[in-house]
This record gives C-alpha cells, structure tokens and sequence, in this order.
C-alpha cells in the first residue's frame, strides 16, 4: 500500500485497527502488511476533532478507482452490517485503504487480483463523528480543518496533544482540565 496523504484516524479506529492486527498475526492473515502500515503512517485525533471530509468507520464515501466511475460504499467493520454492493469491510484492501483518506487524497494499494490499484476519495457523503456534531462547533475554521500538517516528517504517529493544537490552533493542554480538577 502506498500511502500519498496523511492518513488520520479516530481512536476508535485506531484501537479497532490495532485488534485486527493483533488477531491477523495470530492468524497469519496476509492482511498484516497493509494494517501495519495503515498503523504506522496515520495520526490518531478524538473523533470531535476529526474534519468531516475524512472516512472514518461507518462513513458514506464516494471514490474513484483509477479512471474508473464512481462509486458509493459505506466503509464498516467486518462483523458490522455488511450487505454486498452497499458496504465496503476493511476486511478488504479497499476498505483498509479508505480508511483514513480525506477527499482528494489518491493511493496506490495492490487489489485482490494482484494488480495495482489507484483510488482517489472524490466525497464524503456521510459521517458519523461531524452528524454527532453538528451544531456544536464553534468556528468555521474546526469544520474542514487542513489536516495535512499533521503528518509528521517521520511518518509516525504523532501525540493526540500536539494534533490537537495544530487542528484548532491551541497550544498543548489549554483546554482540558488538570486530572487533579475533578
């Protein structure tokens, strides 16, 4: 899997990757490579700090695969409501690689027939994190967020506080009180 984008996931997401990679292993499962690397080049954010133009699980998301026509699926988990031609698991090379795009990102991942595979993230019709949300958010500037400098150069996963303050433009620990408070 080729990631050209950074790829940002919701804890939630994050801890749900990290279980599939943790039975995948005990399996053998040829699925180990790609959540590694989904793991390992991805930046965690609470989900009310997740801009709504990134898949997240349960998201409705309109891509393109290569020149290809566009296509609508919900992205879930394996075990969720899957139903065939409306859902996309990320039991799947193509629903892990969604996972975490934002809306023009492009990727490059090796499709179940061997091949490779370009997929680009023309929408985000529907997500559950900013549908929680809406109403509640203070500024135009936290809906569509530029996520693109939190990658980190390393390509590693960056602490929640430092996304934080580069998602809202606070310094780390402004807004949440010491543990001590409650």
């Amino acid at each position: 899997m080729s990631i050209n984008h950074a790829c940002l996931l919701t804890g939630r997401d994050y801890t749900i990757l990290q279980a599939k990679l943790s039975r995948a292993l005990a399996d053998g499962d040829s699925m180990v490579p790609a959540l590694r690397h989904k793991l390992r080049n991805s930046v965690v954010v609470f989900g009310k700090d997740i801009s709504p133009d990134v898949v997240t699980l349960n998201s409705r998301v309109v891509y393109r695969r290569g020149a290809g026509t566009m296509e609508t699926r919900v992205v879930v988990d394996e075990g969720e409501w899957e139903v065939v031609g409306m859902t996309l698991p990320i039991t799947t090379p193509l629903g892990l690689v969604l996972l975490g795009m934002s809306v023009g990102d492009r990727c490059v991942y090796i499709g179940s027939n061997g091949f490779e595979v370009t997929v680009s993230v023309e929408r985000v019709a529907y997500q559950p994190e900013a549908a929680r949300h809406v109403g509640s958010i203070a500024s135009p500037a936290h809906i569509c967020p530029d996520h693109r400098d939190l990658l980190p150069d390393s390509g590693t996963i960056i602490p929640f506080e430092r996304a934080k303050s580069k998602v809202k433009g606070q310094q780390p620990g402004t807004d949440d009180p010491d543990p001590s408070a409650a």
